[in-house]
């Protein structure tokens, strides 16, 4: 065998394995998978805008891929926070929409909006039960969304220990 024969061999191989491996990474080009019998060739998959670089890094991309009938559909989570806009559009746009029912331990009433503007608790049940949403071209959605919400507001131990017993004392509603 010539040494340009060898040489042109392992180039041969070395492609092919370059192929393998990208194939098992899933960024095959099309010309090596056509020859390949157990690869077949599937047009360009698009999405229609990006997912936003918090639900990529959780995964939450994939996932919804991978199981778009896993919602939380029929399931309830409770959220002890400091306030929620229960206004919000990706959370409903209303009370009763997605956010059920709802204390506030500040006040003893219902409206367990946060007035003093501190959207951690909106944002956190925004990443719980959020519906899609664009927000500058990038998709966001909440890791169950299609969850009812019960918002708790709680500041300081005792407020918290009070809702978790409103929990408790609540649990078969």
């Amino acid at each position: 065998m010539t040494k340009s024969k060898r040489k042109t061999e392992k180039h041969s191989k070395r492609k092919a394995m370059r192929a393998a491996k990208r194939a098992s990474q899933g960024s095959v080009g099309n010309e090596l998978v056509t020859n390949n019998p157990i690869m077949e060739n599937l047009e360009a998959r698009q999405l229609l805008a990006a997912w936003s670089l918090q639900d990529r890094v959780i995964g939450l991309d994939k996932v919804a891929q991978n199981y778009p009938g896993i919602t939380g559909a029929g399931e309830t989570v409770v959220l002890i926070d400091r306030g929620v806009d229960y206004n919000h559009y990706a959370l409903g746009g209303g009370f009763g929409k997605k956010i059920i029912d709802a204390w506030n331990f500040d006040t003893n009433s219902w409206d367990v909006f946060p007035y003093d503007n501190d959207a951690h608790g909106t944002g956190s049940a925004g990443e719980v039960a959020a519906d899609p949403h664009l927000v500058n071209g990038e998709l966001y959605q909440g890791v169950a969304p299609g969850v009812k919400l019960v918002a708790l507001k709680a500041r300081g131990t005792w407020e918290i220990k009070q809702a978790f017993a409103w929990v408790v004392a609540h649990r078969t509603q």
